[in-house]
């Protein structure tokens, strides 16, 4: 990388005389981040413009934050917030010594700007920051996300900023792992999308444009609908029937999923009621359960009420919660699982496997179902060992008097294989993708014997049991 040397931006002083005056207090404050002593917003636009104009530079932008800095505040204090980002603030001095501008544009948001030639350049920052700022900062473990946003002929820094923020927030979806995203049009157009849809939340609920759908849960030996899991759909009025996996993410970081949550949660009682009502055996639904809801001083409280109100068991109502909530309990986590499961309500793991899940787990937790991550059960019935690994899995679970379901099942293979490693209940688009309440009641009116047919298991003897044989 093509490195333009010159002296530090950020040791730009204000002259001073032995006693500041008001409006030169002012000025700092204004120039300079009291907490970590880096340029603020304006001085960062100010200098970065200079940049541009004398030196003739094509521009990147970098910018990070701390994605844990919520946990830190709450385990050891804001103070200790404070530490960190005065910690990042000294590192950055020392890391990046010569043709860097950095400073802290927001409350929780540091910027940096270099010249780059390649995008791999700006890529080598963000792993040179990634390493060195996490060694750097003594007090807590951090852990980092970065946007990138090469501005090529721009000289809109402000605007590429806000890029490179965008492009960050995309992270939680990279399949990869990576702690970094890069600024391109479809990201924009992601977020346009986004700002359009958080602006008509509200009227949509209201309007009950958000639909509660059903896919069923098949016990793949008797070939009955034994549950169902209820998942959301949103009827746009103009940009069609919407996937969950368009607006749940956004829902979650503004914290909509709470009232989407209980307006399906809602809709899920009144359709056991339904049934009840219709002289339709009633079988149980599962709720999706955000980790966001356990910060919700009456999620337990709700949940109850609701069941009360459309006068039905809790024992129809299972809770499907992410696996990372039982890998990282905390004390208020256990005990609100704990009244939950006191109330009634069924506990369900899902998608056992995606996180990390110890062995311990099957004997200090309230779950009472699990479902098996589908690229978990896919990763590990390619190989033998995966294979034997899955089926004790399976036996300890039994053993526990747990049920478990395989999740994503698509083809008559899988259904085959899973048969062939003692699982009973499975759901996936092989058999049913999910549909509205009508359809899953025509559903489960029909015969699920003439969909699929799988085969059936024996027994094999091996050489020591033959004297067994009649």
């Amino acid at each position: 990388m093509a490195l333009i040397v010159r002296k530090s931006l950020e040791t730009d002083t204000i002259e001073t005389n032995d006693v500041l005056t008001e409006l030169q207090q002012l000025r700092k404050m204004v120039l300079f981040d009291k907490v970590t002593g880096l340029f603020t917003m304006d001085m960062f636009l100010k200098k970065g413009a200079q940049m541009i104009e004398e030196e003739g530079i094509i521009p990147g932008i970098i910018v990070f934050s701390v994605d844990n800095l919520d946990m830190i505040a709450g385990m050891y204090g804001i103070e200790e917030c404070d530490k960190v980002k005065e910690l990042i603030g000294d590192g950055l001095r020392k890391i990046l010594t010569t043709s860097y501008l950095y400073g802290r544009v927001h409350e929780d948001l540091f910027a940096v700007m270099t010249h780059y030639d390649e995008e791999d350049e700006l890529i080598n920052v963000v792993e040179l920051l990634t390493e060195k700022i996490t060694a750097h900062v003594t007090n807590a473990k951090v852990q980092l996300s970065f946007g990138i946003c090469p501005m090529g002929e721009s000289k809109d820094i402000g605007s590429a900023i806000s890029k490179a923020e965008l492009a960050k927030r995309t992270i939680k979806s990279n399949k990869n792992g990576e702690n970094y995203a890069i600024f391109t049009e479809s990201i924009e157009k992601r977020m346009a999308e986004d700002a359009k849809m958080n602006a008509e939340m509200d009227h949509a609920l209201e309007h009950r444009q958000f639909a509660m759908y059903l896919q069923p849960i098949v016990n793949i030996r008797t070939h009955e609908i034994i549950a169902a899991e209820s998942l959301v759909r949103w009827k746009h009025p103009t940009m069609g029937v919407l996937s969950p996996f368009k607006f749940l993410p956004l829902f979650e970081a503004n914290n909509f999923i709470i009232k989407m949550d209980h307006f399906i949660w809602n809709e899920a009682c009144k359709a056991i009621r339904h049934w009840m009502d219709n002289k339709i055996e009633p079988i149980p639904i599962n709720l999706n359960i955000s980790a966001i809801h356990f910060d919700h001083p009456k999620f337990v409280e709700i949940l109850s009420e609701m069941v009360a109100k459309n006068k039905i068991s809790p024992q129809y109502i299972c809770l499907e919660m992410p696996e990372k909530i039982f890998s990282e309990p905390s004390e208020k986590i256990g005990n609100t699982l704990m009244e939950l499961r006191a109330a009634g309500f069924t506990i369900c793991i899902d998608n056992f496997g995606s996180y990390h899940s110890p062995i311990s787990f099957f004997m200090n937790s309230p779950v009472s179902i699990i479902k098996m991550d589908r690229n978990f059960l896919k990763n590990n019935m390619m190989t033998g060992i995966g294979t034997t690994f899955v089926r004790y899995i399976y036996a300890i679970a039994s053993e526990f008097g747990m049920q478990v379901v395989a999740e994503g099942v698509e083809d008559m293979d899988q259904v085959n294989e899973l048969t062939d490693l003692g699982c009973e209940y499975a759901q996936g688009f092989f058999f049913s993708k999910p549909i509205d309440l009508r359809d899953f009641d025509t559903l489960r009116s029909n015969n699920m014997k003439t969909e699929y047919i799988p085969k059936v298991l024996y027994p094999t003897f091996e050489f020591e049991d033959r004297n067994m044989l009649p």
